[in-house]
Order: C-alpha cells, then sequence, then structure tokens
C-alpha cells in the first residue's frame, strides 16, 4: 500500500536525467500540419509550443520529427533531416525558453524534447516520396520498414530493410539526435510506439523477420539498442536525456479479433528494462501497434467524421484483395459513407472499451454517449487507462516513467503518482483547455480550489485526432460550449473555431 502522504505530488519537480522538469505533467506529442511540405519549421509552430509553455505543463515533447523525408507520417510537419534545420530549432528552442520564463505561471523555463520519427509503414498520408499505389517498378519509393508485409488496418506497406538498410538508418537517428543537440534541444523521445518504425521491429505481431533482427525478443530489440547505444556513446549526444516511448499494451487484435495479439504486458517490460540497460532516462507508456488505436488515443469514434478523413486517405495502402483495385482505405471510406455500415464499425471500433465508454450494452449499441458532466462520462472512465501497465514497468526499472491515459483531473493524476509513475503526458485535453496544467498544478499547492477546466472538459470524441490529415490541430467539440452559448449553434461553432486558432496565434501583447 503507498502512502499517498510520502507520495510525489503533482506540482513537486523530478528529473529526467540531468534535465529539471517543474511539475510532474508533459505535454505529449501533439501536432497538426503546420510546417512547410519540404519540413522546414513556421511561426505557427513556435507559437503552438508556447501556447502550451505559457499554460504551465513541465516540458514540453514535441510532435514527430523526420529524420529522413522518406519516412515522414504526415506531410507539412517540420523535420531534422538535414543541418539546414539546426536554425530555426534553435530558434524555437530559445524563444520556447524566454517566453516561458516571462509568462508562464512560475516563471520557469519549460524543457523541450525533440520526438524522433520514421514512420516505417505506419504513415498517415504519405508525401509525393513516399506513395504506395504506385506502379511496380517505382515501389522502392516506400518508406523502409523491418516488413513488406502490409498493417492490417489500412494497408499501408513498407520496403522491407536489407542489413545496410538498418545500417543507414542507425546513423539517421544518431545524425538527427546530433543536429538537435546543436540547436540546444534539451532532451530526445524515440517514437518507438504506436505503430511506427520501432514497434514494427519489436511487436511479434509484425515483425517476421529470420534474420538476426527477428526472431527472439533479444533479436527484435536489437534495432532499438543499436540506435539508443549510438546515441549514448556519441560525445555530442550523450548526455541528452533520452525517453523511450513503448507501447506496453500491444493489443493488436483490438480491431480485427483474429489477429495475432502481439507482445504480451511482460515481454514489453522485458523491452523497458533493456531500454533502461542500453542507456535510456526514461520509459514512456503507451499502448496499440498502429495509429490510430482504440486503446491510443482511447475514446470514442466520431463516426460522423470518419468519411472526411478518408477522403484525404482513399487511395493510399495495398488492394483489398491481390487481384483488386480498391485499396483498403477506399473500403474504409464505403464503410463509414454510408448509415449501416458506419455503425457496425463503429461498434467493432469501440468494442474492447465500451464498458468505459457507456453506462449499458443498449448504449453502446445505439450509440449513446453520457453527459460529459455524469459520473458514467466515457472521460472519466478512461482517465488512467495505462496506469497498471506503467505500474508494471516501473517495478521492473529504476528510471522515471512517463505515463499516458486522457488525464484531465488532479485526483486522476495524483493517483498515477501514488506508485505507479512519475510523471503523466496529456494530449487531447490540452487542445480543449491549454492552461489546465497550470489549473492543476495550482490546486496540487493549495493555491487554487476549483479549476475552471471543469466547465467544459475533453469528452475524448476524438474529432481532433480525425481533422489531423487535413487541418492544424485543434478541439473540434463544438458541444463542449453548449453551456455558454445554449441556444446559439453558430456562435458555438464561431467560438469553437476561434479556439483553434489562438493555439497557434499569441496575443499581440506578447
Amino acid at each position: 500500500m503507498i502512502d499517498q502522504d510520502t507520495s510525489p505530488k503533482l506540482h513537486e519537480p523530478f528529473f529526467i536525467g540531468k534535465v529539471e522538469i517543474k511539475n510532474r505533467i508533459l505535454r505529449s506529442s501533439l501536432s497538426g500540419r503546420i510546417d512547410n511540405f519540404d519540413g522546414s519549421g513556421t511561426p505557427w509552430r513556435k507559437d503552438f509550443e508556447k501556447t502550451f509553455a505559457r499554460g504551465g505543463v513541465g516540458a514540453i515533447i514535441s510532435s514527430h520529427v523526420p529524420i529522413h523525408y522518406s519516412g515522414r507520417v504526415l506531410p507539412n510537419y517540420a523535420f531534422i533531416d538535414d543541418d539546414d534545420k539546426i536554425p530555426f530549432w534553435r530558434e524555437l528552442k530559445d524563444e520556447l525558453s524566454d517566453h516561458a520564463k516571462r509568462h508562464s505561471p512560475d516563471k520557469k523555463d519549460c524543457p523541450y524534447f525533440m520526438q524522433l520519427s520514421y514512420s516505417g509503414r505506419q504513415r498517415d498520408l504519405g508525401g509525393i516520396e513516399n506513395l504506395d499505389r504506385v506502379p511496380f517498378e517505382y515501389r522502392d519509393a516506400r518508406p523502409l520498414s523491418p516488413t513488406d508485409q502490409r498493417d492490417s488496418f489500412h494497408g499501408l506497406k513498407g520496403k522491407r530493410m536489407t542489413v545496410e538498410d538498418i545500417d543507414w538508418m542507425v546513423e539517421q537517428f544518431a545524425a538527427a539526435a546530433r543536429r538537435a543537440a546543436r540547436a540546444g534541444i534539451d532532451g530526445l523521445e524515440l517514437h518507438s510506439s504506436n505503430g511506427y518504425l520501432f514497434t514494427q521491429f519489436i511487436s511479434s505481431a509484425i515483425n517476421n523477420r529470420t534474420d538476426e533482427y527477428g526472431g527472439s525478443l533479444e533479436n527484435r530489440f536489437r534495432f532499438w539498442r543499436r540506435v539508443i547505444d549510438a546515441i549514448k556513446s556519441d560525445p555530442e549526444t550523450r548526455e541528452l536525456p533520452l525517453i523511450a516511448k513503448l507501447s506496453v499494451v500491444e493489443r493488436n487484435n483490438a480491431i480485427r479479433p483474429f489477429q495475432p495479439k502481439g507482445n504480451t504486458v511482460e515481454e514489453s517490460i522485458d523491452v523497458a528494462r533493456m531500454c533502461e540497460k542500453a542507456g535510456a532516462d526514461a520509459i514512456h507508456v503507451s499502448a496499440g501497434t498502429l495509429f490510430p488505436h482504440p486503446w491510443n488515443p482511447a475514446g470514442y469514434l466520431p463516426e460522423d467524421f470518419v468519411p472526411r478523413t478518408y477522403k484525404t486517405l482513399i487511395d493510399s495502402g495495398a488492394p483489398l484483395f491481390w487481384w483488386g483495385w480498391l485499396p483498403q482505405t477506399w473500403a474504409i471510406y464505403l464503410v463509414f459513407r454510408y448509415r449501416p455500415s458506419r455503425w457496425a464499425a463503429r461498434m467493432v471500433w469501440e468494442r474492447t472499451l465500451r464498458r468505459r465508454l457507456y453506462p449499458s450494452f443498449m448504449d453502446y449499441l445505439r450509440g449513446n454517449k453520457p453527459s460529459p458532466s455524469s459520473a458514467d462520462a466515457g472521460w472519466k472512465k478512461l482517465e488512467g487507462l495505462s496506469v497498471d501497465a506503467a505500474a508494471g514497468v516501473k517495478s521492473a526499472v529504476g528510471i522515471p516513467v512517463i505515463c499516458t491515459g486522457a488525464f484531465q483531473t488532479m485526483e486522476g493524476i495524483q493517483e498515477a503518482l501514488n506508485g505507479k509513475c512519475d510523471f503523466v503526458s496529456i494530449a487531447r485535453p490540452l487542445l480543449a483547455n491549454p492552461n489546465l496544467p497550470a489549473q492543476l498544478v495550482a490546486q496540487s499547492a493549495g493555491l487554487a480550489a476549483n479549476p475552471s477546466w471543469h466547465e467544459a472538459p475533453c469528452t475524448l470524441c476524438n474529432r481532433c485526432l480525425l481533422a489531423a490529415p487535413e487541418f492544424p490541430l485543434g478541439c473540434l467539440d463544438e458541444s463542449r460550449l453548449a453551456e455558454k452559448f445554449p441556444n446559439d449553434r453558430e456562435a458555438r461553432f464561431q467560438a469553437m473555431i476561434q479556439r483553434i486558432f489562438a493555439l497557434y496565434k499569441l496575443p499581440v501583447d506578447l
């Protein structure tokens, strides 16, 4: 039994490596398409990050930052693939630090961690350089992956890596880390969860290699170990704190029950131990072997919004059948285009979490969401979904553990900190309420009793997620503003749009 009086408090500082984090709330990877297609950054990204620093987070983990153009997850994200990108990231870090020291509630710095990324076969929307449905002679344009098997949901495929390709990829990650260090970035995170390249290596459900990078768990970890070794053995980067983000709960069969389940939680805990031994400074606990996944980000499937998203993705992925012409993503679009099949697809997506999302089986059948203010609200029951997995990791390693899980309340966060993890990370609730961390920190420190965010919590509707391939990221749930504009839906909509814009444009006096 954990003594809550001696457990760390939400507002107390802690370290990741040698970097002090001023409280126990991190903003996890979060960003929309706000940069240039060539991977150069924009003022929009700078203001976006400053918004969250101003809101009181202890540290920020960047959106996925591609280490090479062939492995972008989405177009219009800033790269770290060349030395010419260093000045932008240096400017972002310097401006972010200055802004946090002047405008965050505690006037302290907000450390910035860069999430190094390569998509492998898991890409949400390819660029012209990594198209999937191309003539046979151009299939080398596919991003590198440990397997050439398509993913089970979208039908996306990669180009199976040779050992020489793996050698090249290790150096790309090491070179990207050196550029981050030269830009003054405070730390790194490997995008090693949620179906991207590292997950494709480590997952028993995906990695079908028969060489020294496949088979046993130790072999499947070999690529991870080489990347961590390359970063930690380099004089320029060895002191940078390194977070390994790990899908501790894979649940590869969450959508299609007859798929392999993937690694067990016990195997993932072994991976966490391996990461620590290799030199990682923290483990970030997540879930899923693809993105999106019913468990990440957990919540409702906005079935009315899916057709718009898949109009953007409609020509991605391999054919549904080997002899056919219909891409899997086109088939998904057709499923969600028409109401009867849309209803069935929603049930498939939400089935593994239905008891947390709906008060009864009949509500699940009908899609009747409970009121956000009720005791049965999905956001209340999903808070801390991964804390038990995080607790298993924490019991096995001696480095800090970060846990995702739609955290929005001091009570939920404090319960997680009571022996289950050292930090929590938040994404979607910060889009809805960017000042949430400052309010929670003040409440934890005894300086405030009733945070104003309770008026409109993030409902986990996931519209923000499905908007990401087409729009800049922001909260698209206008129902959150119903109490403020009870009889004027147009006013609610306009207020919602203005709140989205405010994430990317600071007040003129700042």
